[in-house]
């Protein structure tokens, strides 16, 4: 039960975005999110013309509220996000609130926005818009902007399973990477700097407080971030690649993705130098997705992580497919079974097939 009780608190802590949408788009996140490098608070494109008109069912867009972008005045704005999740799966069945956020943007001039998020892990910064050529400057408490930010968390290149399946009895470190709140995780102090070249290349660097050493308040972190999103008659891409590093530990990846009518492919691979111990790891992630009618998505998922390649057995692989409907524009409804298999078992583990249905509200 505690353990349960601990996922549920690391989940409901976390927000992030679709990944595929931002390919599909060939589009950079902040022309729909409050942050620059997504995830969170939309802004008025995000809730009024993307959620409605290119999101839910294309039969029921006349019902959705064109009207409401979340202005209370003139530069006040707030919005929230919800998630309830029932999960049946590893002798487990319940039902629990994953999300239970609430956000306020305070717009004090065309330059500069005050955000905060409310909830299990609250989350604030300053940002400084339109220094030149659309870059930004970011300061306060919130996450470097590394990879994809996938909407699930017990993805392994986010968190992992935290709670489901183990192959050691450090629980904490075997499941994914250091995106963990059961890790000690928490929101560090950022100063984080973007930078946008012609219409395609997004770059952005930060200096944060300590990551995989929270106890250390100092500008320890260090994370980059790279990528390149177009649009060509074949179809839209995104290439990009994240480095971190934080004392002895680093961290590097690529991640990406294709899109071309009603399929979009996207994937993340990164290795990590003395995450665990003195291992080198591997998470990985790749996705497709299929779209045959607007508002439905039809999903197949495979993750991936090894916690020491030197070690031949332990690498836990999941197998997971499914469907998203999006109803309204402020409605998503999910469901998905997954299936976990773990390289040359050592451990007795029960790897039943898990089930999930998500109900997922946002204003």
């Amino acid at each position: 039960m505690k353990h349960f009780l601990t996922f549920i608190i690391l989940i409901s802590s976390i927000l992030f975005s679709l990944p595929r949408y931002s390919i599909q788009e060939s589009s950079g996140c902040i022309n729909c999110h409050i942050n620059p490098t997504g995830s969170g608070m939309r802004n008025d494109y995000g809730s009024n013309v993307y959620s409605l008109d290119e999101l839910s069912i294309r039969k029921w867009i006349n019902t959705g509220d064109e009207d409401w972008d979340g202005y209370i005045s003139d530069h006040i704005q707030i919005g929230g996000e919800f998630r309830i999740q029932s999960y049946d799966g590893q002798d487990k069945n319940r039902i629990f609130p994953m999300q239970i956020d609430l956000y306020s943007n305070i717009d004090i001039n065309d330059n500069v926005d005050l955000f905060f998020k409310y909830g299990a892990e609250s989350e604030f910064y300053a940002i400084l818009k339109n220094i030149f050529n659309l870059s930004w400057i970011k300061v306060g408490k919130t996450m470097p902007n590394y990879g994809f930010k996938l909407d699930d968390h017990t993805s392994f290149i986010r968190g992992g399973n935290s709670g489901n399946t183990h192959i050691t009895d450090n629980h904490n470190l075997d499941q994914g990477l250091l995106f963990d709140y059961m890790s000690g995780y928490k929101d560090p102090i950022i100063i984080e700097s973007g930078l946008k070249f012609g219409k395609s290349v997004n770059f952005t660097f930060s200096l944060s407080s300590g990551l995989r050493d929270v106890s250390d308040e100092e500008l320890i972190n260090f994370t980059s971030n790279i990528n390149y999103i177009n649009k060509l008659d074949f179809g839209s891409f995104l290439f990009g690649t994240s480095f971190m590093k934080e004392h002895d530990f680093t961290m590097a990846g690529l991640y990406g993705g294709f899109s071309r009518g009603k399929i979009t492919f996207s994937y993340e691979i990164d290795k990590t130098q003395q995450w665990i111990s003195d291992y080198e790891s591997i998470a990985s992630y790749a996705e497709i997705a299929y779209k045959p009618i607007q508002g439905i998505h039809v999903i197949a998922k495979y993750d991936y992580f090894d916690r020491d390649v030197d070690y031949l057995s332990g690498a836990i692989s999941r197998y997971s497919a499914g469907f998203e409907i999006y109803p309204l524009n402020i409605l998503e409804i999910k469901f998905q079974a997954r299936q976990n298999e773990v390289e040359n078992n050592l451990t007795e583990l029960d790897l039943n097939t898990e089930y999930l249905i998500q109900v997922h509200t946002w204003f």
